[in-house]
């Protein structure tokens, strides 16, 4: 079992992030994000949020894990501060 492409470039695009909501818009039920957690390719984050287990945890992934925990938000494709460069 792999995570489509089209669903894994967004992923990768966000740090190694998917919510349950992207999941579901890509195709994906709620069964298949389990088996993809209990295989072992996803990390359980939170509820509705997960991680590619294959990403490395960098200080993007952990801020955008927080910030989806604590809001309950969808993933912002873009968390760099207001004026910043991403560098």
């Amino acid at each position: 079992m792999s995570t489509a492409p089209a669903l894994r470039r967004l992923a990768l695009a966000r740090d190694g992030v998917i919510t349950a909501a992207e999941a579901r818009e890509h195709g994906l039920s709620r069964a298949s994000v389990g088996r993809r957690v209990n295989s072992g390719e996803w990390v359980r984050a939170s509820s509705g949020v997960y991680r590619l287990a294959d990403h490395p945890v960098t200080a993007r992934t952990r801020t955008r894990l927080a910030a989806l925990q604590v809001s309950g938000m969808p993933s912002s494709p873009d968390l760099r501060p207001h004026g910043g460069t991403g560098s």
